[in-house]
């Protein structure tokens, strides 16, 4: 078997229209794009079946998960013959929506053998992967975890950028300090107080201090 340009291009366009019906719930018009026989093997412990049946069963418990929830972008596809079969290599980022805002979950790969018959295309086998330990039993998504996880992480940033904060504070009264106690050390005689006083009102200012209008050291 030749792949030619025009070949893999329907390949391509059958595997859009797989996910866009899959995506979308339409399972009645998506399960004819599968063999009676077919096989998967999947991400998650729950995803091996072996048969049509089996596939429809477990997404027909799953499916409101992902209407509405889940979209492939940036999807990369390559085409290859596999005689009698076509093997298609699909590479897409997975993003799941939680509350409202679109989050990157994973990159997704997904190898598809295709059966081109009279039916048109058919999916024989399929092995799907995705980097995705938090899932519990009957989840396509581990929603809660991942939801979770940003909050931690949004809270953990937070108390980091205070700690930034708190330190650069600190690193800046020391700077002004040492730029008072420079003024001092280079001071000759009583009358070069005024540029140290100079130097402290001028650091003052610099740290923000509010309500200084003039400081005074007298001997």
């Amino acid at each position: 078997m030749v792949i030619t340009k025009q070949l893999e291009k329907e390949a391509i366009e059958f595997m859009n229209r797989y996910w866009d019906t899959y995506l979308a719930g339409n399972l009645e018009t998506w399960a004819t794009f599968i063999t009676d026989d077919y096989k998967n093997i999947g991400g998650t412990v729950e995803e091996i079946w072996n048969s049509k049946k089996e596939i429809l069963d477990y997404t027909n418990a799953v499916i409101d998960q992902m209407v509405g929830t889940a979209e492939l972008r940036n999807k990369k596809s390559e085409v290859f013959a596999l005689d009698p079969y076509i093997l298609v290599h699909e590479f897409t980022d997975l993003y799941i929506k939680i509350n409202e805002d679109w989050t990157f979950y994973g990159k997704f790969r997904l190898s598809s053998i295709l059966r081109n018959g009279e039916a048109g295309f058919q999916v024989v086998h399929q092995h799907g992967s995705y980097p995705d330990s938090k899932t519990e039993q009957g989840e396509a998504f581990a929603f809660d975890k991942i939801s979770t996880e940003n909050r931690e992480l949004r809270d953990a940033v937070k108390r980091r950028t205070v700690e930034l904060e708190n330190k650069t504070r600190e690193l800046e009264i020391e700077a002004a300090v040492e730029k008072v106690r420079a003024q001092s050390m280079a001071m000759h005689e009583t009358s070069d107080l005024y540029k140290v006083n100079e130097v402290i009102l001028k650091q003052l200012h610099s740290l923000n201090v509010d309500g200084l209008t003039g400081v005074s050291i007298y001997l």
